[in-house]
């Protein structure tokens, strides 16, 4: 029965655990220890109290050989049980039946219902209730004292209670983890889907756009061409955002121009803006020469920024890009007078796939499915930034970047 008992941590997990409270227990195995030496030798009980750090101290040292074998879970069960019997011992012997419940029983429910469950949490109040009537009858016979039977009931009756109380925390504990697990294995076989998906889309577009590229120079050529790029672009996205999110892809920032940069992303964008008939503009003070970051990508989550702008915008609109220095922050600006955003698709802006509602995500006027905001926002989040929208609908919006200097 215990071998299949649902732990809340995995293995390894539980193995880091383990070793943290095996080295706490040592630790107090030696001030237990350094303790019952100076005691004077006519103590009752000394020897008892000598042998149990010893006896805990060892224990520790044989978990500590065992902890890379499978199950830890349960052997980090069988150790709480035999250090809250071993501290119930020493506390009984040294302050009486209370002193049992002043403390340890507490701090090992606690242990259970964090780091091993409801279930190792119901075995740990039922083991440490029989504890309890064990030094209620060795109290009771060999160490009597007035008030024994009236300590033993408040105390026993609360620590049920406590057990209660704790085992209904750990079933809501218990519940959130099972639901973090589950969206972390959706999560993986999103990744893994977008890998494959990807490695397969990119073989036959490469051997597609092989042969378009040895065709006639015509309309129809360069429709074919503009819609490879656009799959070709798609499929670059959901890798790097795979990518970025399984942490294969690290940020490498170096010293670089952060104007020059900008004024790189003019350029490319100079032609689609005169094609949409927009007025695309930089205000840079050329203040940030050395500035630290990726070139790369950040060149990348910023274009994103300005191709938004752009697809979003009306006839004879803005967009401008501005950049400055406050305090210990560089702050860049990607402003359009465009349609704007609705208020009620702010708050999901910078998740992936969104455009709003699955109609909009869907709908071909405006290309793309909503992921270059994302892939901006890990950009900027792994540079140790921020990004925010304030956006008007039929006003445009400005989108601010905050990145700190090092």
């Amino acid at each position: 029965m215990l071998m299949s008992l649902d732990f809340l941590w995995d293995e390894e997990k539980t193995r880091k655990l383990f070793k943290t409270h095996l080295i706490l227990f040592m630790i107090g195995g030696i001030v237990a220890s350094i303790y019952t030496l100076l005691l004077p030798t006519n103590t009752p009980y000394r020897i008892v109290l000598m042998l149990i750090p010893i006896i805990i101290s060892f224990s520790c040292l044989i978990y500590f050989l065992l902890l890379p074998k499978p199950n830890p879970g349960f052997r980090l069960l069988i150790f709480t049980l035999e250090a809250q019997l071993a501290a119930a011992i020493f506390m009984a012997v040294t302050g009486g039946f209370s002193g049992i419940v002043q403390f340890a029983p507490y701090m090992f429910i606690l242990f259970a219902v964090f780091e091993l469950g409801t279930t190792s949490t119901l075995i740990l109040g039922i083991f440490s209730i029989f504890t309890f009537i064990g030094i209620f009858l060795w109290s009771l016979i060999m160490n009597p004292y007035p008030g024994l039977p009236q300590e033993f009931f408040y105390y026993v009756g609360s620590y049920c209670l406590i057990v209660v109380i704790e085992r209904n925390i750990g079933k809501e504990l218990s519940l959130q983890f099972e639901a973090k697990k589950r969206l972390e294995q959706i999560d993986d076989v999103k990744n893994q889907f977008i890998t494959l998906t990807s490695h397969y889309l990119r073989t036959p577009l490469t051997i597609i756009k092989g042969f378009v590229s040895k065709m006639k120079d015509t309309s129809d050529v360069k429709s074919v061409e503009e819609t490879i790029h656009s799959m070709e672009a798609l499929i670059e996205n959901l890798l790097m955002i795979s990518s970025i999110e399984q942490g294969h892809t690290t940020i490498n920032p170096i010293s670089s121009d952060l104007n020059q940069l900008l004024k790189d992303i003019i350029l490319s964008f100079q032609q689609k803006a005169i094609n949409h008939k927009l007025t695309l503009t930089l205000k840079s003070p050329d203040l940030i020469s050395n500035f630290i970051f990726d070139p790369a990508k950040l060149k990348n989550a910023i274009s994103n920024l300005v191709e938004n702008a752009i697809e979003y915008n009306k006839i004879g609109g803005i967009v401008e890009i501005s950049s400055e220095v406050i305090k210990n922050q560089v702050i860049i600006k990607v402003a359009d007078s465009g349609i704007g955003i609705k208020k009620d698709n702010l708050n999901s802006l910078f998740s992936p796939f969104s455009k709003g509602s699955m109609n909009e995500v869907l709908n071909f006027s405006h290309p793309g499915v909503g992921l270059s905001l994302y892939i901006t926002k890990l950009i900027i989040d792994a540079h140790k930034g921020k990004i925010s929208v304030y956006s008007e609908e039929d006003k445009g919006s400005i989108f601010t970047i905050t990145l700190p200097i090092k």
